[in-house]
């Protein structure tokens, strides 16, 4: 019976897992008409031709995309095509210009340095004579010192005062010149820079398409050449993609696609997803198909060895001339005499004890206790019963009892209306949560701007950090949002409560709240500790700001100042 027993526990299981099988099963032939159907195909037996179609269209495909990068690259046009259309002897122009400009160049370079040779020698010759000048005016005047000291010799001293004056003053004239020479020098290797630094016409010519030089406009004329060289192979190519084009939209129109040339992509593309999902289907269905069959041969050998149980057990019931439930029974019964029966030996060994004790009267020290807890619960007994005979006096009237039942009853009612109003606590919390949302919008963004402000204007230096969406601080560092009270200094982070809070009463205090400030302001340095003073004259127009502190600096910061002993 066991056997039998464990038998119908496994073929029920065997029986619900093929029953999953086979729903899996008919998912799947489902799905898989479904998919053929977009295929155009009744079963899978033209799956394979299909398959062909779609690798054909495949290979077309990639022709179609060659034939149209190749037109897409014939029409590709440069705006030098048009230059060289215009003018097909425009690289004979350029060279010839670039000859003309090299040789200018090489004239003008030339006469640069024969002037630079002329400067130097002129340079040179302007010292010498420059010289000479002020020598012989230096000996014109001794000369006529000396004819005013010297009497006797004066007259000749005078005419070579005069002599050497005349050559002086003819070197200052000659060195003038050369001077003025050096000018016009000068001014003519200027001139030949000026027109040095002109730039050819050419030049322009290859700036304005982006050219470095010459070597890449003739590039560009070889590529200029070989794209007319494509453009007469256009006309072909152009015939044969439209070829392709027609044969591929032919090929589709067989699936029920459109025949718009933009689904030439998506459409081939859509056919190898649905064939390829197919092929997954057909392989998920063999692979049910598989484990249903395992486990029909399963289930067939499990009822076999149940119906061989079944047999066995018949007739060994028909031997003993018992049936099932007569079995079931006397074991069942058989159990409870057995249970019955030990019950019944305590009892007796239970009963010989107490018999023992009483026979000679001793009772143990427990049972002496329990006859006195006895004696002590009748009495509690008698007087519950007392109280309860009270209790029964004083019971209220049965209307009273009808109108509790109906305040009761009103009660129950405004229970299911309080439950109604808690189904709507959800719906209160999205419009809590979505005006919480437009108060941070309208005040966060002015919160941030006035944190800011007061906090650059008592650091004078900016600080990396974050005011996020609930207000909360978080200091930028290297991408990691971090506790600030972790790593700034203990300074710095007073510095920052205060702005915190400065800009919160600016910000969300609709009132002119009074500002408490307790000891915060200790650990600031002088410089900081004037700007914060600044800030909190500035509020004091606004609120009453009462300042607990004791640092002794801020004794002649103010004109009222209470000190508190101890």
């Amino acid at each position: 019976m066991e056997t039998i027993e464990v038998l119908e526990s496994n073929i029920k299981s065997i029986s619900s897992q093929l029953e999953e099988l086979e729903n899996n099963f008919s998912s799947i032939e489902n799905a898989l008409n479904e998919k053929m159907k977009n295929l155009n195909i009744e079963n899978e037996k033209d799956l394979e031709k299909v398959n062909l179609k779609i690798k054909n269209l495949s290979l077309l495909k990639k022709l179609y995309d060659e034939k149209k990068a190749k037109l897409e690259n014939i029409l590709e046009e440069n705006p030098l095509w048009k230059l060289f259309t215009e003018n097909e002897e425009i690289i004979e122009e350029v060279e010839k210009q670039e000859a003309i400009y090299r040789e200018n160049q090489a004239k003008i370079q030339n006469k640069i340095e024969e002037n630079e040779k002329v400067l130097k020698k002129l340079n040179s010759s302007i010292k010498v004579h420059k010289d000479f000048s002020f020598v012989f005016f230096f000996a014109a005047i001794i000369s006529l010192l000396l004819g005013f000291a010297m009497r006797n010799i004066n007259t000749w001293l005078f005419f070579g005062a005069a002599f050497t004056g005349f050559i002086g003053l003819f070197e200052t004239i000659f060195w003038r010149k050369i001077e003025s020479k050096i000018d016009e020098v000068k001014a003519e290797i200027q001139e030949l820079t000026k027109r040095k630094m002109i730039r050819p016409n050419y030049l322009s010519i290859l700036k304005d398409y982006n050219l470095k030089s010459i070597k890449e406009l003739r590039q560009k004329y070889y590529e200029f050449i070989e794209w007319k060289t494509r453009k007469k192979e256009y006309n072909q190519v152009s015939e044969e993609f439209k070829n392709l084009e027609s044969e591929i939209l032919r090929e589709l129109k067989d699936f029920n696609l459109g025949s718009a040339a933009q689904i030439i992509d998506s459409g081939i593309a859509y056919l190898e997803k649905i064939y390829n999902d197919i092929q997954k289907l057909l392989l998920s269905k063999s692979s049910i198909e598989r484990e249903i069959d395992k486990l029909n041969e399963e289930l067939e050998r499990m009822k076999a060895k149940r119906e061989e149980s079944f047999t066995s057990l018949n007739k060994m019931l028909d031997n003993l001339k018992i049936s099932i439930d007569e079995i079931k029974d006397f074991e069942n019964i058989y159990n409870e005499y057995l249970k019955i029966k030990e019950t019944i030996t305590k009892i007796d060994s239970e009963i010989e004890k107490f018999e023992n004790i009483l026979s000679e009267e001793i009772y143990p020290e427990y049972i002496m206790s329990k006859i006195y807890e006895t004696e002590k619960l009748r009495d509690e007994l008698n007087s519950y019963e007392k109280d309860l005979q009270e209790d029964i006096e004083k019971a209220p009237e049965f209307s009273e009892i009808l109108e509790n039942l109906k305040k009761r009853d009103e009660l129950s009612r405004k229970l299911e209306t309080l439950k109604g109003y808690y189904s709507n606590i959800e719906v209160s919390k999205q419009i809590l949560q979505k005006n919480l949302e437009e108060y941070v919008e309208t005040y966060g963004k002015k919160f941030k701007e006035e944190f800011t402000k007061i906090l650059l204007s008592i650091t004078n230096e900016p600080l990396p950090l974050i005011v996020e969406e609930n207000l909360s601080v978080r200091l930028n560092i290297n991408g990691e949002k971090l506790n600030p009270n972790e790593f700034l200094s203990a300074a710095t982070f007073d510095q920052l409560l205060f702005a915190y809070k400065i800009a919160l009463y600016r910000t969300m205090s609709e009132h002119n709240l009074p500002l408490v400030i307790d000891n915060a302001l200790i650990r600031y340095d002088n410089t900081r500790l004037q700007k914060t003073l600044e800030i909190l004259d500035e509020e004091s127009k606004r609120r009453q700001i009462i300042l607990l502190t004791s640092d002794e600096r801020l004794k002649a910061k103010f004109k009222e100042v209470m000190i508190l002993e101890g």
